[in-house]
């Protein structure tokens, strides 16, 4: 099925009417549809299409009942019906109070009178769900005292509505930019991989993040990679310490992305499954009577377990202090963030560009329209008018906007093609 946006008065700024046409066939005993239209104006949904009807089908005493029906997921809604009857049935039918189907009076057809074709009509007031639908034909075959014989049904047409999803395009600052990193940590309680604000000094790291997060908002600072590691202490069994290490890391990852709502291909995820090198550190600088004899233990061949096991079995004073004073920071996930600010900033109509696309996206069109106004002459100030335009119905102007800068703006020439599918 062709789609056709149908832009009515673009002269006058008028709504915008939907229709979707097809001129394939569809076969129903005694029927053939084909030229199916459905269109959408206003408040309303019109349906058409071309009926044409076989008369030799339909014996006296039997009837064929055809009801368009129109679906999406759980809602439907039936149409009006057409009927064709036999001479006994349609005598019967007519004289009594409650007849088989509603079916208005011109579209209950008796088979000697049978019009070649039916310009089928009906209009029903739109919903939000019949976006999406479609259109069935359902068959009933009566027999003698209105007994149900036969059914049927053919899909013949599915209506969608194009919706308008604009790429907005904002003003890339071309300056010279100076680098720069952040970092910070969160602390972990033991055997846990879940973020506490009020856990050691979480609430001051985690303000440090939310904080430099938000600054990214300005579209002069640019990330391009952040870089989580996720530590556990030796304690415990090596394979249990490895798997927490990668929670804790993928903890801080999904922290941060809701933060800034980052794309995951910025991230890198390491672990570290014991930290003994945090460890070496710890002991180097405490004042354990074993420290060397420890970090000899470290530095050994042994596997972890059997250097945990090891330090606690012949240290195990030094190994309770260890416990106490040096595992519980090793606990952590940190993350580097390597980013960029443009040592220049935009200048003044490059800004009103960017403002007005952001006030577009949440919904701000008084705002848009004050940053158009000193948004200059540039492509891409005119491809975001074009977006004003069309999206508080001016289509005319969008369209000649789009026409404008579709050999400079990519995103104007591909919403010109979708605009005229």
């Amino acid at each position: 099925m062709k789609r056709i946006l149908l832009l009515f008065a673009l002269l006058t700024f008028s709504t915008v009417t939907w229709a979707q046409r097809s001129s394939a066939v569809h076969m129903l005993e005694g029927m053939r549809i084909s030229d199916v239209a459905i269109e959408h104006d206003g408040d309303m949904l019109y349906v058409e299409m071309r009926m044409e009807l076989q008369a030799s089908h339909i014996k006296g005493r039997r009837a064929r009942i055809y009801t368009p029906v129109l679906y999406h997921g759980s809602k439907s809604v039936e149409l009006t019906s057409v009927g064709v009857f036999g001479r006994e049935h349609y005598i019967v039918d007519s004289r009594q109070k409650q007849k088989v189907e509603v079916i208005p009076d011109e579209w209950r057809l008796r088979r000697r009178d049978l019009p070649a074709v039916v310009s089928y009509y009906a209009e029903i007031p739109y919903q939000q769900w019949m976006n999406g639908a479609t259109l069935r034909v359902e068959e009933i075959l009566y027999g003698c005292c209105n007994r149900v014989e036969a059914v049927a049904e053919v899909v013949v047409a599915r209506y969608e509505e194009w919706v308008f999803k604009p790429e907005y395009v904002d003003v890339k600052p071309t300056a010279k930019s100076q680098k720069g990193v952040a970092n910070a940590y969160v602390d972990f309680p033991l055997m846990d991989a879940n973020i506490d604000p009020a856990f050691a000094d979480n609430a001051v790291e985690l303000a440090l993040i939310d904080r430099f997060f938000a600054s990214c908002c300005d579209k002069s600072k640019q990330i391009n990679t952040i870089h989580i590691v996720g530590y556990a202490s030796p304690d415990g069994e090596y394979q249990a310490n490895a798997e927490l290490a990668q929670h804790r890391a993928e903890a801080l990852r999904s922290y941060i992305m809701k933060l800034g709502n980052m794309p995951e291909n910025l991230f890198t995820l390491n672990s570290v499954s014991e930290d003994w090198e945090g460890v070496i550190e710890w002991l180097t600088g405490s004042k354990l009577q074993n420290r060397n004899a420890i970090i000899d233990i470290i530095k050994g061949q042994m596997t972890p377990d059997e250097k945990e096991a090891a330090i606690s079995s012949r240290y195990p004073q030094d190994f309770a202090v260890m416990l106490e004073e040096c595992y519980p920071p090793l606990r952590r996930a940190t993350y580097v963030v390597n980013y960029e600010v443009c040592s220049e900033g935009l200048d003044a109509a490059s800004k009103s560009i960017n403002s007005a696309n952001a006030a577009m996206q949440r919904g701000d069109w008084a705002s848009a329209k004050s940053y158009l106004q000193s948004a200059g002459t540039s492509p891409l100030a005119d491809y975001a008018r074009a977006l004003y335009a069309i999206h508080t119905g001016n289509l005319k102007e969008g369209v000649a906007l789009l026409n404008k800068v579709k050999s400079s703006v990519p995103q104007a020439a591909k919403l010109l093609n979708e605009l005229t599918m």
